[in-house]
């Protein structure tokens, strides 16, 4: 995952946050991450590791550059094998890899030796970027690091409105954490990078994430101005977070901003490393205090580990019950009904939620709180107001068709159980539940239909191979029927597996190995009364192919007289 690291102004503690947290994730994570220099006016990640300029002796990422320029100006037909690859040459190890530590290594702005500053001055970014086909270039680059093995790779960007800023901030990385201090300065500019990112053509395509981590840092918690601050922080950088974190209900992003993610990701001013390049992470064994400054590093850290695992800071899962329902609280005080409701469901008081008009997630939680107690009538009553106000709700459509069948109304069972499976075509369980239901109302060909899509989809799905096999004997298209059997058997499916291929060897005619296998199904059966109860029950289809009572009640006393010596 590549990782931006940008400030408006400087004195941010940008390079701080970024050398640190990739300290952390190595030395307490065993994650290996590259450090990328992209301040060519102030390089300084490597002091931070206590590596001096002189020390860096590797070419940077301005030599690299160079080097693709000069290529491009001086062939007419450059094939990507011409072009200058990323390798190790240029990168300078900063912490080494050991069994219980993961690396940090730095690709340098540059070569800080010799005339370092004279080649960035000289570089040409527009003629790089519009002329020579730089953003092809960068993308290549961008590829090459996924290639080596860093889990992360950090870029720390320059300040201010740069050339360079859309490659440190829209096409690199594929999130970019803003920092900033409480001054009018960083807020807009900070705002400005925002909506650039945003609206750009590379979010817009899909190439990345509108994905932004905004970080208020070195706000002192004794001025008096702090909660204006914090205010502000709020109403401008608050609406980012629903980008990061999809669960976020609209209506509390404010409250959550502040009370969950401004309260674990504030660098509030401290004097201890306010000066100097201090890092913080030396020694996994050094225990980090719970309530530290070091421990809101952690904070951003595992934030940055929950995007790159799951897509999402994980923010909403950190809400109890008790924060839910002070919100509805100051909901009800503000009369503001609608997010009291949603407070309250998201509060597991689904009741409560429900008698101020619900939402569709509460009407659907309390549905299968009445399913769990068998209370069909009521259950249903709630899907159908969840599907009222969610119609796509596609879980309570599910369970309402499921209700339906347990109440025995087959028909309204089919009807839901299609609309689940028209908004998930390829969900197994619908699938089988509605080819179930199908099967029950005599819908043979339907039946046969949703089994196969199964097949299709997972060709050892035990359920639908017994159930297809079953569909063709009802159809009386009993060779069909057999291998589905038997390969259901093999899978494990040996009670209903080998009463359904007896039944097959009995409409064949071949009545002893049709006694061999309902042997072996009774042998398989919870109780002797479930086998016969399922003997009894199939007889209604099995006389259509030409099985007489007579024959199939024979059949049943030995099978009886088998049970006595068993």
């Amino acid at each position: 995952m590549i990782i931006s690291f940008y400030s408006y102004k400087g004195g941010v503690g940008r390079t701080q946050l970024c050398a640190n947290v990739a300290a952390y994730l190595s030395i307490y994570k065993n994650k290996k991450v590259l450090l990328w220099d992209w301040d060519f006016e102030a390089p300084g990640l490597h002091v931070y590791y206590n590596k001096k300029n002189e020390e860096i002796e590797s070419k940077g990422t301005i030599e690299l550059l160079d080097i693709y320029v000069r290529i491009m100006r001086s062939k007419n037909n450059v094939q990507e094998s011409d072009l200058p690859y990323l390798s190790k040459d240029y990168f300078t190890t900063l912490i080494p890899e050991t069994t219980e530590c993961g690396r940090v290594d730095l690709l340098p702005a540059g070569n800080y030796s010799g005339n370092f500053a004279q080649k960035v001055n000289n570089f040409n970014w527009q003629e790089f970027y519009e002329l020579l086909d730089g953003v092809n270039y960068i993308e290549l680059l961008k590829k090459q690091l996924n290639d080596f093995d860093y889990d992360y790779v950090f870029i720390d960007s320059r300040t201010g409105i740069s050339d360079y800023s859309g490659i440190c901030n829209i096409q690199l990385p594929e999130l970019t954490i803003l920092m900033m201090t409480p001054n009018e300065q960083n807020f807009a500019g900070c705002s400005r990078i925002a909506k650039q990112i945003i609206e750009s053509d590379y979010v817009k395509n899909k190439y990345r994430n509108p994905w932004i981590m905004p970080i208020l840092s070195r706000l002192d918690l004794n001025n008096k101005t702090y909660p204006e601050w914090i205010k502000r922080f709020t109403t401008n950088f608050s609406y980012l977070l629903p980008n990061i974190d999809t669960k976020i209900d609209t209506e509390f992003i404010t409250e959550i901003f502040e009370d969950i993610y401004l309260n674990q990701t504030l660098l509030e001013y401290n004097t201890a490393i306010s000066t100097g390049e201090n890092k913080l992470f030396v020694n996994a064994n050094t225990p980090i205090i719970k309530v530290s400054f070091e421990r809101k590093f952690v904070n951003i850290a595992q934030f940055i580990e929950n995007l790159n695992e799951s897509y999402s800071l994980n923010i909403y899962n950190q809400i109890d019950s008790e924060t839910w329902l002070n919100y509805a609280c100051n909901a009800n005080k503000q009369k503001q009904t609608r997010k009291e409701i949603i407070a309250y469901a998201n509060a597991g008081d689904y009741k409560k939620a429900n008698e101020l008009g619900g939402t569709a997630s509460s009407w659907f939680e309390e549905g299968n709180n009445f399913m769990m107690k068998n209370d069909q009538i009521k259950s249903i009553e709630c899907y159908l107001k969840a599907i009222k106000i969610k119609p796509d709700f596609q879980e309570a459509l599910f369970n309402l068709g499921n209700a339906y069948y347990f109440i025995n109304d087959i028909i309204n069972a089919i009807e839901y159980l299609k609309k689940a499976l028209e908004i998930l075509p390829t969900n197994i369980s619908t699938l089988l539940n509605l080819g179930i239901m199908y099967s029950k109302n005599e819908e043979n060909i339907n039946a046969i239909e949703c089994f196969q899509k199964i097949i299709e989809l997972e060709s050892n799905n035990v359920s639908a191979l017994n159930n297809i096999g079953f569909a063709f004997i009802k159809l009386g298209e009993i060779a069909k029927a057999e291998n589905y059997l038997l390969k259901s058997i093999d899978l494990g499916n040996k009670f209903r597996g080998n009463m359904n291929v007896g039944h097959v060897y009995f409409c064949q005619g071949n009545k002893e190995m049709a006694f061999e296998k309902y042997k072996m199904s009774f042998s398989n059966s919870k109780t002797k009364e479930s086998f016969f109860v399922d003997y009894d029950d199939d007889f209604k289809y099995l006389e259509k192919n030409s099985i007489t009572k007579k024959d199939y009640d024979f059949m049943k006393d030995r099978l009886i007289e088998y049970s006595t010596l068993k």
